[in-house]
């Protein structure tokens, strides 16, 4: 028996022959001070560290909540993830400290499962840090409509011009298509109506996670048209919980403390129990 910390959750699902693990944390500050307090504890860094870095485990890859790297090559990976290390600034101390001890050997092993740091909204170059920030509620009507506009125009590319692999969740489908025929519209109209103020946080919720789902359609798409088995993947909680939801139907093992529901959260300090492979 073996504890994993701090994590807040660890399920694992199977899909088309492979075993995604899925670890929910809470993003702490870079000051944040690890307390171990129970002996057979990994600490979430060294954990992905022992996961990651054998030279013959070329069948797994670790997804982080991260923007992706550009490259062409393995030497090019490496490059770009020895500058990954000066600069990376995320608040995550989990994803700092592995990224800190990576041996740049491995980093064409991992990518950003983040793809909503690569969509550009128009006027807005820091729209995820506002859509997702503390005072997005403060926002203009503006800033939503835009928001509609990229992701009516978004949805629609994806739907028409990726290609779908055959083991592609049908939840992520329909979910991509109920935001592009109803949801993102009615959002729209919503933010259009001057007396839009009784029902917003619903509204801007929708928006969030509309952009959530995009990002996790395009992560899976991903996974399941690479080679690798393998997959481990390190989000925050909230992010953690949305997914389990959308892909229930593929879980085959869900750790957490207490309670019934799809992610429960545990104390942030909790040592959660993890089995090692």
């Amino acid at each position: 028996m073996a504890y994993l910390y701090p994590a807040k959750s660890y399920t694992q699902f199977e899909i088309s022959g492979k075993t995604i693990t899925v670890i929910g944390e809470q993003h702490l500050p870079s000051n944040f001070s690890y307390k171990v307090k129970k002996e057979d504890t990994w600490l979430v860094p060294h954990f992905l560290l022992n996961f990651i870095q054998n030279e013959y485990d070329t069948h797994k890859s670790l997804y982080l909540e991260m923007r992706g790297l550009l490259f062409t090559s393995v030497s090019e990976k490496q490059q770009a993830f020895s500058e990954l290390k000066k600069t990376f600034n995320l608040e995550s101390k989990n994803m700092r400290e592995f990224i800190a001890n990576t041996n740049l050997y491995y980093s064409p092993r991992i990518f950003g499962g983040d793809k909503r740091r690569h969509i550009k909204v128009d006027e807005y170059p820091n729209w995820q840090n506002i859509l997702y920030g503390k005072d997005v509620y403060k926002e203009n009507n503006h800033f939503f409509l835009a928001l509609c506009k990229r992701l009516k125009q978004l949805t629609y590319d994806i739907l028409k011009f990726c290609s779908v692999p055959d083991d592609m969740p049908p939840n992520l489908i329909h979910n991509l298509k109920m935001y592009y025929e109803n949801d993102i519209k009615n959002v729209e109209k919503f933010f259009k109506s001057s007396n839009n103020s009784y029902n917003r946080d619903n509204n801007i919720k929708i928006l969030q996670r509309a952009f959530a789902e995009i990002s996790d359609y395009l992560m899976i798409r991903e996974i399941l048209l690479r080679p690798e088995t393998d997959i481990m993947i390190l989000f925050g909680e909230e992010h953690a919980r949305d997914f389990k939801i959308t892909m229930k139907n593929y879980i085959k093992k869900y750790k957490k403390k207490k309670g019934k529901f799809f992610g429960k959260e545990l104390t942030p300090n909790y040592p959660l129990t993890v089995s090692m492979r």
